[in-house]
């Protein structure tokens, strides 16, 4: 599966890892998977490296990403991103979300401390 996620119970937060390319209904499964995981459960903080993710190419899919989030009020979310293409893809993402708090990053210790700040 491109898309794979652990629980950081020490820190409280999920990371999803993405490689390749990604079709909406793998995020739905991912989704699924995080949603029925015991060890999960009322986690709001997310780290997705999205670094080696193939980007996804219009705002369609941008879209419907979004529609992922329509349960998850309250949630934080930050994305790594290896690229100014991806940053940019992101930030399509980041418009649409409206559920959820979503900041995209370069940097991983960045994107966790913002993750666990309060704001």
């Amino acid at each position: 599966m491109p898309l794979e996620y652990e629980v950081n119970k020490d820190d409280d937060y999920i990371r999803i890892t993405g490689v390749g390319a990604l079709a909406v209904d793998e995020y739905v499964e991912l989704n699924r998977a995080i949603s029925e995981d015991e060890k999960c459960q009322g986690i709001t903080r997310r780290l997705y490296d999205m670094k080696q993710v193939e980007i996804a190419q219009t705002y369609e899919r941008q879209n419907s990403l979004n529609e992922r989030t329509k349960n998850s009020s309250g949630e934080k979310l930050a994305i790594l991103v290896g690229s100014e293409v991806a940053f940019g893809m992101a930030r399509i993402y980041q418009s649409l979300a409206d559920q959820v708090t979503v900041e995209i990053f370069y940097n991983e210790q960045k994107a966790l401390d913002w993750l666990f700040s309060d704001t």
